[in-house]
């Protein structure tokens, strides 16, 4: 789940602008200094849990016109039977089908999101 090409240039330079509140995020028994890893070190981000990258990604998709979302659908009313699908501008992209798990739809979006961001036309 990355971000490659321009795509890459514009979130890096949207990152180092971004004021975090200065707060420590503990995940999975790990201390995270939020402020330090979005606005001093784009490494230490490669770092973060990958929920935690994908939720930073869809707030720079946000701020550039473009919305990711996960819909996740219950199969047959059983939460433990489910699939999840990829929106972009709140259209369900049909040719990426189902994923298991909501991690291979982020990075499902995330893939989408470069291809329509490095290929968009510029004026």
């Amino acid at each position: 789940m990355k971000l490659i090409g321009q795509a890459k240039e514009s979130f890096e330079a949207w990152l180092k602008l971004q004021e975090f509140e200065d707060m420590n995020v503990i995940y999975n028994g790990k201390v995270f200094d939020v402020v330090y890893v979005n606005m001093k070190s784009i490494k230490r981000f490669d770092k973060l849990p990958l929920s935690m990258q994908w939720g930073v990604m869809q707030d720079f998709a946000d701020s550039v016109g473009y919305y990711m979302e996960i819909e996740t659908y219950i199969i047959d009313g059983s939460s433990d039977a489910r699939y999840y699908r990829v929106c972009i501008y709140g259209k369900v992209y049909e040719d990426f089908g189902q994923f298991n798990t909501r991690q291979e739809a982020r990075t499902a979006a995330v893939e989408k999101f470069n291809e329509l961001y490095n290929n968009r036309s510029v004026t």
